[in-house]
């Protein structure tokens, strides 16, 4: 349900938060507080998507690793496989989302690496 909402804000969130310094990953860099592209100083505290059609409830969405005592996601390891699948996807090498939505519907906990 919502798939291409999810798709699509997900490489939104990727665009803003990414920090990636793989040559491929730089260009897809957007800063909403300055309206740049190529860098970024903002970063993505939350990423979440409807469970029903009313929007009501919601489900978190991981994307990147969280550390202790930081608000932030950090997507700045390009063997992540979220982040290897978003670049692969943004990048034209595969032009299929299901393994990039069926990661993000899964918990970091109940993931193969």
């Amino acid at each position: 349900m919502f798939e291409d909402d999810i798709a699509i804000g997900a490489m939104l969130a990727f665009h803003i938060g990414n920090h990636v310094q793989s040559d491929t990953a730089r260009s897809f860099k957007w800063c909403p507080a300055s309206g740049e592209y190529g860098h970024s100083r903002c970063d993505v505290t939350a990423i979440t998507a409807a469970h029903t059609w009313s929007g009501l409830s919601r489900r978190k969405l991981t994307m990147g690793t969280q550390c202790a005592g930081r608000r932030t996601w950090i997507m700045r390891d390009p063997k992540e496989g979220t982040i290897r699948r978003m670049v692969a996807l943004l990048s034209r090498k595969t032009g299929d989302r299901t393994f990039l939505l069926a990661r993000l519907k899964t918990t970091p906990w109940s993931r193969k690496k």
